[in-house]
């Protein structure tokens, strides 16, 4: 995977392609930390040392961020880090006739729904997550309400 690295989250994004309920691929981004403790620039306290938790190490909650129209999953850029350094994971799609997803056109809202449960149901199955949360602007707001 490609590694980045900010000035408070080092992670690591994973791309892959999941199958759309139609078959057609849909393009999608995992990112994940890059390692387990990460210091901050705050020292001790609540901001101090941050570690997943031992007795949990296969907990793999993930949050996937669904685009709004006329968009696609680099939206979702400005959201990665806040949620890494909370220990969450981050997927984001291309929906159906989105950035590097197959498709012609957008239903703004109602097929991408069934993007976005093929896109959860694929990260549970794949070990990629145990847990998966929607989060949606926009169109991908509808999408998220309707899956």
């Amino acid at each position: 995977g490609l590694e980045y690295k900010n000035e408070t989250t080092a992670c690591v994004r994973a791309d892959f392609k999941v199958a759309a309920d139609d078959g057609k691929p849909l393009a999608c981004s995992l990112w994940s930390r890059a390692f387990a403790a990460e210091e901050t620039s705050r020292g001790g306290g609540l901001f101090g040392r941050r570690k997943t938790p031992a007795a949990a190490p296969d907990f793999k909650p993930c949050v996937l961020y669904l685009h709004g129209n006329a968009s696609c999953r680099l939206e979702a850029l400005p959201h990665v880090a806040p949620l890494l350094m909370l220990g969450l994971r981050v997927c984001a799609v291309d929906t159906r006739g989105s950035g590097h997803s197959a498709g012609e056109f957008v239903t703004l809202g109602l097929r991408e729904a069934a993007d976005a449960a093929a896109v959860a149901a694929s990260l549970v199955a794949s070990g990629r997550a145990t847990h998966v949360a929607l989060y949606g602007r926009s169109m991908g707001a509808v999408a998220s309400c309707l899956a």
